[in-house]
């Protein structure tokens, strides 16, 4: 059996205080609706079919100012499991109250179709979904656990029960196709999502995954290398650059003057060590010394990696070592005296083979500072090659595993395994990427990609997202950091959110189903971006034909609207405190002029301060009192400024009709007889001088 799953409609009975009795539909092949109680289903006879593209279902959009609830829409569609849970049920004693009732129906093959329901009621009480057969079998047990996900077949126009746990039973049913949500948002304060990177996934309803902050950076790269494809001059220069930004934090060296000194000359220690000269201390050199610099030989790639595994020696020894050493109560003293390494030697000459192989390896219990770093200059010592190299790595690893045995009592911390992937992919790049002592630059040239690369990226997304994971954490993003070329805010938001998209649509299988909801997607775009922002997203996703793909956005702007057919587009107000919603406006390849003029999108056209005066001034020139030249010249200067032509020519208007009344009364003042009208208008004309 086969088909694509798809997500239907969404008929909220009541959420919060905002949502009542509202419908949404989605599929471009189905229309749904209740009346009376009753769910009636058909197909859309006038869908036009694969506008968007081969792969992509159907584009809808919530529209509407800011404040009216189109997040919260996205929330209710896009919110796991573990997260629904806490939004919908309060518990009273033992029970659970359900606070919200609202349910989400899927298309699922031929005549068999999915609900998420959050609310016993739509199965049975007197508001129950009357045209539903439960087939003798119990509300409360076909939803044991909500919320969850049912199966019903249509038979004549009713909906015959069949299951629950309706991802499992697909697979039972040998359904290769699923359908999951990517649910990308920039709202990091939402109360509903939880924003913290972790996967909730649960059989009872379909998988959500939430896409919250930072750049993809893998399939940012991909969307480079494509660019020229889709959009060549939203950059000039695409170029991917990874950088050594480790640095010890100067606090922790210096919170406590003698213990601060005393880090300090450890570190000076182990520069000279690893041979971490400045560059002020090589210009120095070669000025003062006598003797012929020799050259340094080695590549630029060498000399990256070495310098990158001498300073992360350093960062994690000197900072997260101690740290953590310190927070389990092993503080510093500065005053012991340093053991010296043959001490150290004699020390492990003494202890059996098992013991002497942890000690080398960094796997036995804490000790105090002066142990460590003798032990630390031990593993330096013992770690030289026959022509005096030190095996970096080799210490690195040794470093790691202090630290994660120092912070296991407070912590997991996954840096042995983040930095050693890391390194070890860093290896495999060809020298051409390394282009000085701390930097290494790609250049994404259209259509060469290097599997290297897509790994490489792919584990530092991987080890970016879970840097504070529930489970432990990681340092990663502390000590190798991956930019992109200078771009504006809008751009950046631009290919973040695409990124996003299509690494979203990555996640699925072939054959699978995506529905994308995208939160604002406009917010900080510049008009001309927020104007192409829908086509080279559907671009991009076309590349994916092997996947099904149904888009869901909020927006306020009338940039994307314009691109989206109009029965898909829901226009959100407020009525009576209630919202009400319309849809099937004029909004299709519609002139954004008429657009914003829309009470939708905009009160008024134009900025609110502009908006105040203007009205000021239609309010000063209606009145009936008159004007002092003063003030009439003030206005005419504001006038003379406005740019919407039919707005300015109607004040003008008024303007002139002002200052003709007046001078008919200078006129007037000029050829009257009758002293007391004269004496009148001398009076008016006082009055507003």
């Amino acid at each position: 059996m086969g088909g694509t799953v798809e997500l239907i409609y969404l008929y909220i009975k009541k959420y919060e205080e905002v949502f009542e009795n509202v419908e949404f539909n989605f599929s471009s092949n189905y229309i749904a609706t209740m009346k009376n109680n009753q769910l009636l289903i058909e197909k859309n006879k006038k869908s036009v079919k694969k506008y968007y593209g081969d792969n992509i279902n159907n584009v809808v959009m919530f529209l509407g100012k800011n404040g009216v609830g189109k997040s919260t829409l996205l929330d209710i569609l896009g919110m796991n499991r573990k997260d629904r849970i806490s939004d919908t049920y309060q518990r009273k004693s033992r029970k659970r109250d359900i606070k919200y009732s609202y349910f989400i129906l899927y298309h699922l093959y031929d005549d068999y179709f999915g609900f998420e329901f959050v609310d016993y009621n739509f199965l049975s009480g007197k508001d129950r979904i009357s045209n539903i057969d439960m087939q003798n079998e119990n509300a409360e047990s076909a939803l044991y656990k909500l919320p969850m996900g049912n199966i019903f077949k249509l038979e004549n126009e009713v909906f015959k029960y069949c299951d629950n746990i309706m991802v499992q039973w697909l697979g039972n049913q040998d359904i290769r196709s699923k359908l999951e949500y990517a649910y990308i948002t920039s709202d990091k304060y939402n109360n509903r999502i939880s924003n913290r990177y972790r996967e909730y996934y649960e059989d009872y309803m379909f998988e959500r995954r939430y896409y919250l902050e930072g750049s993809n950076y893998e399939h940012l790269y991909k969307y480079f290398i494509y660019l020229k494809d889709i959009n060549n001059e939203l950059l000039q220069e695409k170029n991917i650059t990874i950088e050594n930004s480790i640095k010890i934090d100067e606090h922790m060296l210096d919170s406590d003057k003698s213990r601060g000194d005393y880090l300090h000359h450890k570190k000076r220690e182990l520069d000279a060590q690893f041979d971490l000269k400045s560059n002020v201390q090589i210009e120095i050199e070669k000025k003062f010394n006598k003797k012929k610099i020799k050259k340094d030989s080695r590549s630029k790639k060498e000399i990256f990696l070495e310098t990158f595994c001498a300073e992360a020696i350093e960062y994690y020894f000197l900072e997260q070592f101690v740290g953590w050493s310190e927070n389990e109560g092993k503080r510093i003293d500065v005053n012991r005296a340093d053991m010296s390494l043959a001490d150290v030697e004699r020390a492990i000459s003494e202890l059996d083979e098992k013991l002497k192989t942890e000690v080398i390896n960094g796997l036995t219990e804490i000790m105090d500072f002066q142990e460590e770093y003798a032990l630390l200059l031990y593993k330096i010592q013992n770690s030289r090659t026959e022509n005096g190299k030190i095996d970096l790595k080799a210490v690195l690893e040794y470093t790691l595993n202090r630290v994660e045995i120092a912070a296991s009592g407070t912590i997991n911390i996954f840096d042995r395994h983040a930095v050693t992937e890391i390194l070890n992919l860093l290896e495999e790049l060809p020298k051409s990427y390394f282009v000085g002592k701390r930097s290494i630059r790609i250049k994404c040239e259209s259509g060469k990609i290097n599997e290297k690369i897509i790994e490489l990226l792919r584990k530092y997304d991987y080890y970016f997202k879970i840097r504070n994971n529930e489970q432990g954490s990681n340092r990663i993003s502390r000590i190798l950091s991956v930019s992109f070329p200078k771009m504006s805010e809008g751009q950046r938001v631009f290919l973040d959110i695409i990124s996003k998209a299509i690494s979203a649509i990555y996640t699925i299988q072939p054959g699978d189903s995506l529905v994308l909801l995208i939160d604002e997607p406009d917010r900080a775009l510049h008009p001309e971006l927020a104007r192409r922002f829908l086509a080279t997203l559907l671009d991009s996703i076309n590349k994916c034909q092997d996947r099904n793909i149904q888009i869901i956005l909020s927006s306020h702007s009338p940039f994307i609207v314009t691109d989206i057919l109009p029965e898909y587009v829901y226009s959100i107000d407020t009525e009576n405190g209630k919202r009400k919603i319309i849809n099937n406006k004029d909004t299709y390849a519609t002139n954004i002029y008429y657009l914003l003029m829309d009470s939708f999108m905009l009160e008024n056209t134009f900025g609110e301060y502009s908006y105040r005066q203007l009205k000021n001034i239609v309010q000063i020139l209606n009145e009936k009192e008159e004007i002092g030249e003063e003030k009439l010249e003030w206005i005419k200067n504001i006038i003379d400024r406005v740019g919407e032509k039919t707005i300015k020519k109607k004040i003008m208007q008024l303007y002139e009709k002002k200052a003709h009344d007046k001078n008919n009364l200078i006129n007037m003042l000029l050829t009257e007889k009758d002293e007391n009208k004269l004496l009148k208008v001398r009076e008016i004309l006082e009055k507003n001088d």
